[in-house]
Order: structure tokens, then C-alpha cells, then sequence
């Protein structure tokens, strides 16, 4: 109750800061003859072939333009959820590749490291998807236009995996009119921890009146906090990640243009990963005691990217034509240590026990639209077709050098003795090392086709309706190869599997004035199903089910958009329902480890979202954000442990985001700035209602920045957590240990940009 008391004191101050901004504004309108209002901001999420207003479109969608990005600090995607509450961005594995859901739509914690997983929220780079199992990549945001944040099921316009919804990053073009570059370092230095610093440059080219190319390249080494107790290792989570992006785009005439880009990331993680463990005490409550973990050797983690397209875009005075191919090819490693498995499941020690993980994707993908392209027109449509083929490789190996004789030496009998079985069923095909202890070969090629449009017809001047549908088409061919002791055996598993569906959107809009509008929509999203993995002989194989099906959801929304005060004040609010059934659960095998999905239970997430921007003042700029939401289940997946009314895992009831930024004269030449910003998360679950739930208390970040800047350069000092709030944002409970992800401690910097 002291906590919602606070929240609510919380939101009727802010209330009360916006009312009194107003009422100065007011006062200042009246002393000035210049006017001012909020900027207008512009999506091209609709794939219509040309940019509409934010405040037009009736869907539930949040941009967070450039200028917001660099006001606020935010650098990558990962902290996109400090301006838009709605979209729920964890770090569940605690190795920089943030999971995504928004609505409650999520799968909770998961393995990742499965050919079958896949994307509840896609994220596209431009047109390029960049969805991949169990990993999203943690897009670095400098030199980025806007981030286009659409809220519920996209299953019309982006397919399979669309169903929380969508995040597009749409990036700066090549300028053809003048050379321009931008140049940005930064250090930093954490709580009680290590240092960091980051290096930004964008140059811009125009190498002709028709051509030009624009280089994008980052370097950031974040600081390390966590120590490792087990080696005597202080800071021991270090992570770094490169970004390279480049655009060559090229328009011979007025209707023509063709652009090609080459994104590239790659990701080290060194030693240790973000979490921190300590023995369970039998709390079904995760508090921070100290920042450290425990474990033998290196955890080391490499993920390379690198996304190629082309597109080309053709317009005439009645239709937009535009094509866009990619490839994406992904290869991702890990080594750890898995000392504390052996001895819960084999009873022996060996320091030097490695576990490598090595997966492999490429992506074909192709996609054509056609749209109208007179804006004028009572009647707006888009078709296309896509099609996609993606190669998925996943290979595990576990070896221990030396365990048959530490495994002789530990029980006093030869290993084939030890463990009931003959020297066959180790290693692989009978023949491999007996220190294997577990080999898999997993691998699959999946085709994706589909067809889809959107109608859009206005009856009136201020009624209009939209229609929108997609049928796709999936299949896949798999082979599955496993051996080793852990596996009881060897074993080989080859198919195929296929399945079809079709999604669909419906709504309506009304224009009360020309400021406001409000908006109905019903829409669908889906994920296919797939094959689970192989479940070793030894952990009970029957327990598993062989196939998975395809999920889907449907979802109803009312919304409204609205602007005040001559655009100085806009007003968005939306509320939500929506249904996900046969929801694709991940099954725990607590006994072994491993774990399956099936299609149990079904969940239910109702909300509302709001986001409020005043402009006050000229020179001062506040926003409010916040989203409600309950979800849960309303049948329960025994399987995974879900019953009926546990919460969706990791989803709050609450989220808030409010800043305000203030601008001030330092002298003729130059201006300064202080900003400041407010996150609170509410309290979540950690998993579904299984043996004990762990739960996640909630917490508040706030953000302080201030600097100077003149028409060409900025300098900029900054406190990320300056209060210094340490608490879980994930967590879990494996072989005696409780585990969490924790928020990044109290970290102070400073950067310097230039333009030129």
C-alpha cells in the first residue's frame, strides 16, 4: 500500500509540474510574439511508400525521434524501454543480448540456444529483419533517425513473430547535397567498479548529384562490476561491442532509387557474465547482497552479425514500388565452465570442464510491395509478397578431458562400473572419446511464404476504416544427432514439418477536431510451431512431446491522439485486451536439465498505455509515460508449471517514464542544459508459479545530465542510476543457487561530440 501511495503522489506531482508549466506558459505567451510548438513527428511503419504523422495513424505506436536518443542518453537498444514503458526489455542471460516483449507477451526465461526458438517481438533494422533465435541483436543507436516502437500484433504487415509487436530502428540516408560527418567519445566509470569509454564517427559522402555513401562505426567497452569470488577476480564482466553500418545509395532519376547496406555487430563477452549468484536461503525474494559470482574458468562469449540488402524503390504518379532482398549470416559461440553440474549430477570434481556452444544462421529474405501513392486519395492500399530461407546450425559439445580417470579415482571402479552402462554408450557412434559427455548436431532449413495487404478507406472527411490481412505458408526439414553419457546413448531424429496461417486487422477511426482522433482495431499475430529438441535417453525421451504447434493471438484496442494548446501539449492513450492461445511453453526437466515446449494453457493481458509531451516553455520540455497492464493466465499449462492466474513472468504491473529537460543562454555563443529522468519498474515474477516463484521487487532509476553545447559541439556530463539502486531485473534458482541479472550500478561520465 506505501508503495502504490507513493506512485500515486509521484504521478499527481508530475500532474501538478505539468499544470504549472501550463499556467506559466500562459503567463510567457502573453510577454512573447514568437510562437513555438512540438515538433511534428513522422513514421513510415505502414510500409505506404511515404512518411505519415505519428498523430495520424490508428495504431498504437511511440517514436522516439533523434533528438530524444541524444537529449536522453540512451545508446542502444536495451535502453529504449527508459523512454517507452510499454516495451519490456530484459536481459535475461545476462550476455548484452536483450530479450523484447511488450503487453505481457512473453516466453519468460529460455535456453536461446535452440534452432526451434523464436521472436515474440521482431525488430527490424530499416526493412532488414533482424529477429534470430534467442537473441536479439543490441543495436547501437548513433547516427539513428527514430526508433519506431509499435505496440500489439503486427501479423499483417511483418508476419510470423510479430505478436507483442514490432521495433523498427530507421536509420539516417546517404545525402547526396553536402559533406557531413559527427564525431562522439565518451569514458565512464562505475560504482565500485571498472571503466569504460566508447568511440562514435559517422561521415557522410555525396559522391556525385546521384550518389552518395554514409559510413556508420562504434566502439564501446562498458565497465565491468561484478567480481568473481571463486578466482579472486575483481570485475569481471567485461563487454564490448562494435557496430559498422554502411549505406551507398544511388537515384539516376527523380523516380529511381536504389540503396545497398552492410550492417556488421560483433559482441564479446569476457570471464564472467552480468549475473550474480549466492546460496539460497530459501527466500522466494531476490535481494541484492554484493555484486559477485561464483564459478571455475571463463565464461567467454562471441556473437558476430552481418546483415546485407538491397533496396530498391520505383515510384510513378499512381503506384510505389519497392523491393527489398537481405541476407543475414550470424555465427555465435560460448564457452563455460560447468563445474556445479557435475557435481549434482555426476558427483565428481573437475575444475577444467568446458561446455562449447557454437550456432550458425543465414537468412535469405526477399519482400515487394506495391502501395498508391496519390495521399490525396479516399482510397490507400498496399500488397506484397515475401519469401524467406533460413539455414539454422547448432552444434554442443561437452568434453572433460581426463573424467574416466576421475571418475575411477572418485568411485574406485572403471567408468563403464560407475555408471551401469557399456563404453558404447559413450562418447559418439560408440567410437569417440569416453570424456565426451555429451555431442549434439542439430540443424534445420525452413522456407516462408506469404502474400498480404492493407486497405485503407476514408467514407467521410473524418471517418475511415482499414482492412488488412496476410496468409503465409512455412516448412522446415530437420535432422537431429545426439550421443554421449548425458544422452544415455546415441541417437538421430530427421523430418520435415509444415504449417500455414492466416492473420488479419480490422479498424476504424474517427477525427473529432483536427487535433484529436480516436480509433478501434481488432488484429491477429501468430508464431509457427516447430520440432523440439532431442531429450536425452536420460532424462526419460518419452517425457517430451515431438512436435509443437503454431500460437496465435487476438487482440481489441481503443485508442485516441491527441494535441492542445496549438501542438504545444499531445496525448495519446490507448487501452487493450488480448487473447494467446495455445501459448508455445517451455517445460523445465528440473531432474536433468534440459527442457521441451508444448501448447498448453492460455493468457490474457489487459492494459492501458499513455504518453504525454508538453512544451511548456520554449526552452523547456517534459514528458510522461507510463503503462498498466495485468497478465496472466486464464488456463493454466501444467506441464510448465503455469496455473491458472499466475502472472506473466518478467512483465510488470506498472512501468513510468517521466524526464524533463530544461535549455538555458550561457552566454551568445553557447547554450546550456540539464536533464533529468525517472524509470520506475514494478514487481515481477521470475518464472511461472513452479516449486517456489521467485519474485522481483521493484525499482527506480534516475538519470541526471547536464552540459553545454555551441552550433557544432556538445560536451556532456552524466550520472546513470544516480541513486545507485541495485536490484534484480531477472532471476532464477538452479542447483542450490539463486541467480539474478542486476540493474547496472551508479555509472558517471562524460562525453564530447562534434558535427562537421
Amino acid at each position: 500500500m506505501l508503495q502504490k501511495t507513493k506512485i500515486a503522489l509521484g504521478i499527481s506531482y508530475a500532474i501538478t509540474a505539468l499544470g504549472a508549466g501550463f499556467a506559466h506558459a500562459a503567463d510567457t505567451n502573453s510577454a512573447e510574439s514568437e510562437d513555438f510548438s512540438l515538433e511534428e513527428i513522422v513514421v513510415t511503419a505502414s510500409k505506404r511508400g511515404y512518411a505519415q504523422s505519428l498523430q495520424d495513424i490508428s495504431t498504437s505506436i511511440q517514436a522516439v525521434t533523434q533528438d530524444a536518443i541524444e537529449a536522453s542518453g540512451i545508446t542502444d537498444l536495451s535502453s529504449v524501454g527508459q523512454l517507452a514503458p510499454s516495451l519490456n526489455i530484459v536481459d535475461v542471460n545476462g550476455n548484452g543480448s536483450p530479450q523484447i516483449s511488450m503487453r505481457g507477451i512473453t516466453a519468460g526465461s529460455f535456453k536461446g540456444d535452440s534452432v526451434q526458438d523464436q521472436a515474440l517481438t521482431s525488430v527490424y533494422l530499416d526493412d532488414m529483419a533482424l529477429s534470430a533465435p534467442g537473441f536479439t541483436p543490441n543495436i547501437e543507436l548513433f547516427d539513428i533517425q527514430r526508433v519506431e516502437v509499435l505496440r500489439g500484433p503486427q501479423g499483417t504487415l511483418y508476419g510470423n513473430g510479430a505478436m507483442g509487436g514490432n521495433v523498427r530502428f530507421v536509420t539516417n540516408k546517404a545525402n547526396f547535397e553536402e559533406f557531413a560527418a559527427k564525431i562522439e567519445a565518451g569514458v565512464s566509470s562505475i560504482d565500485e567498479g571498472g571503466n569504460g569509454y566508447s568511440t562514435k564517427g559517422m561521415v557522410n559522402l555525396p559522391l556525385s548529384d546521384t550518389l552518395a555513401l554514409r559510413v556508420v562505426a562504434t566502439h564501446q567497452e562498458d565497465p565491468s562490476y561484478i567480481d568473481n569470488i571463486t578466482l579472486d577476480n575483481d570485475d569481471d564482466n567485461e563487454l564490448s561491442r562494435s557496430n559498422l553500418r554502411t549505406s551507398l545509395r544511388y537515384a539516376p532519376t527523380d523516380d529511381l532509387e536504389i540503396t545497398g547496406n552492410i550492417f556488421y555487430q560483433e559482441q564479446e563477452l569476457g570471464e564472467s557474465g552480468n549475473g550474480i549468484s549466492y546460496e539460497d536461503d530459501g527466500s522466494s525474494v531476490i535481494k541484492v547482497r554484493d555484486l559477485t559470482t561464483a564459478h571455475f574458468g571463463e565464461t567467454l562469449q562471441d556473437n558476430e552479425m552481418v546483415v546485407y540488402s538491397l533496396n530498391v524503390e520505383y515510384q510513378t504518379d499512381w503506384v510505389n514500388l519497392v523491393s527489398t532482398t537481405s541476407f543475414l549470416d550470424r555465427e555465435y559461440s560460448t564457452e563455460s565452465n560447468t563445474y556445479d553440474v557435475l557435481v549434482a549430477f555426476v558427483g565428481v570434481q573437475a575444475e577444467d570442464s568446458p561446455i562449447v556452444h557454437e550456432f550458425a544462421q543465414e537468412d535469405f529474405s526477399q519482400e515487394i510491395r506495391v502501395s498508391s501513392a496519390n495521399t490525396e486519395s479516399d482510397l490507400q492500399w498496399v500488397v506484397g509478397g515475401y519469401y524467406s530461407k533460413q539455414k539454422l546450425q547448432y552444434d554442443i559439445e561437452y568434453l572433460v578431458p581426463g573424467f574416466t580417470d576421475i571418475v575411477e579415482a572418485t568411485y574406485g571402479v572403471p567408468i563403464e562400473l560407475a555408471f551401469g552402462a557399456p563404453t558404447t554408450a559413450f562418447g559418439v557412434g560408440g567410437n569417440g572419446p569416453l570424456d565426451d559427455l555429451f555431442f549434439g548436431d542439430t540443424s534445420n532449413e525452413q522456407e516462408h511464404l506469404g502474400f498480404f495487404g492493407e486497405l485503407t478507406y476514408r467514407l467521410t472527411d473524418k471517418l475511415e476504416v482499414l482492412a488488412g490481412w496476410r496468409w503465409s505458408d512455412w516448412e522446415q526439414d530437420y535432422s537431429q544427432h545426439y550421443a554421449g553419457l548425458f544422452n544415455g546413448g546415441e541417437t538421430l531424429n530427421t523430418g520435415d514439418d509444415s504449417f500455414e496461417k492466416t492473420t488479419y486487422k480490422l479498424s476504424v477511426s474517427y477525427d473529432l477536431t483536427e487535433d484529436a482522433m480516436i480509433y478501434a482495431s481488432k488484429s491477429t499475430g501468430f508464431r509457427f510451431g516447430g520440432i523440439n529438441d532431442q531429450i536425452p535417453l536420460t532424462c526419460g525421451a518419452n517425457d517430451a512431446e515431438r512436435n509443437f504447434e503454431p500460437d496465435n493471438i487476438t487482440n481489441l484496442e481503443i485508442g485516441a491522439k491527441t494535441s492542445w494548446l496549438d501542438n504545444r501539449i499531445s496525448a495519446n492513450v490507448t487501452a487493450y485486451q488480448s487473447e494467446w492461445k495455445n501459448v508455445q511453453s517451455q517445460v523445465a526437466l528440473t531432474h536433468c536439465g534440459f527442457a521441451y515446449k508444448n501448447n498448453q494453457g492460455e493468457q490474457e493481458s489487459k492494459g492501458v498505455e499513455f504518453e504525454i509531451t508538453a512544451l511548456p516553455m520554449r526552452d523547456l520540455m517534459l514528458s510522461l509515460a507510463g503503462a498498466y497492464m495485468e497478465a496472466e493466465f486464464v488456463k493454466g499449462n501444467t506441464a510448465s508449471g503455469a496455473e491458472k492466474g499466475d502472472t506473466a513472468p518478467y512483465v510488470p504491473e506498472l512501468s513510468l517514464s517521466a524526464s524533463g529537460e530544461y535549455t538555458f543562454p550561457v552566454n551568445q555563443e553557447l547554450e546550456g542544459f540539464v536533464r533529468l529522468s525517472y524509470q520506475y519498474t514494478g514487481e515481477r515474477s521470475a518464472d511461472y508459479n513452479l516449486a517456489r516463484t521467485i519474485q522481483l521487487q521493484s525499482y527506480e532509476i534516475v538519470n541526471l545530465r547536464t552540459g553545454v553545447r555551441a552550433n557544432d559541439w556538445t560536451v556532456t556530463a552524466f550520472a546513470n542510476n544516480l541513486l545507485n539502486e541495485q536490484e534484480p531485473v531477472t532471476g532464477g534458482l538452479a542447483f542450490g543457487k539463486l541467480s539474478a541479472v542486476v540493474s547496472k550500478p551508479r555509472t558517471v561520465g562524460l562525453t564530447f561530440s562534434r558535427e562537421f
